[in-house]
């Protein structure tokens, strides 16, 4: 049988806990936070600026423009078109999303969101989460859930995800032998 000792181990109870310091220059940053941003963000899009500068010393105008004015005009308004014709899809998948979540809003929120979404999403890339995001942004503001807002999300993604694969073999099948030129595949595999 153990006997009980009352002694304490004073080895592991003499230090005192180290009081929580803040760190000095974390105190500086959070006090400057929005001037820091601000400052950084317009030293990068003065370095894209600049970037662009350069891109376009590399730039033909006079041929750009004479390209320009080659293009007939059917074919320029079969492309503004075209433009608007997508751009009514494009709603029609947030339109979708929203009644597949289950909730309702205004048109010009359908709107705003579906094409920042999907403007950020195709740009940034990682559409469900850069796209998802920049939705849960727009639409919390409009009481949507983060739940809601993964499932238009999803919905939207996914329905874009179905539709492309048979309107890239409708392309495919257009004008076959582009697509073999361009593939450098025989046509027969096609």
């Amino acid at each position: 049988m153990r006997t009980q000792t009352t002694d304490v181990d004073t080895s592991v109870t003499a230090a005192q806990p180290i009081a929580p310091q803040r760190l000095r220059w974390l105190e500086l940053v959070s006090k400057y936070r929005q001037p820091i941003g601000l400052t950084v963000t317009l030293l990068l899009f003065g370095i894209a600026l600049v970037a662009c500068r350069h891109m376009l010393n590399e730039l033909d105008i006079y041929a750009l423009h004479d390209s320009l004015l080659s293009v007939p005009l059917p074919s320029l308004g079969g492309a503004l078109l075209a433009t608007l014709v997508g751009f009514i899809i494009l709603l029609g998948y947030e339109w979708s999303a929203s009644r597949y979540a289950n909730v309702t809003l205004a048109p010009q929120t359908l709107a705003l969101g579906g094409f920042t979404a999907f403007a950020i999403g195709n740009a940034i890339g990682l559409s469900l989460l850069s796209g998802g995001s920049v939705r849960y942004r727009l639409y919390a503001r409009h009481g949507l859930g983060a739940s809601e807002v993964a499932r238009m999300t999803l919905f939207a993604s996914l329905s874009l995800g179905c539709a492309l694969p048979p309107l890239a073999a409708l392309a495919t099948l257009s004008d076959l032998h582009a697509a073999s030129a361009a593939l450098r595949l025989p046509a027969g595999l096609l």
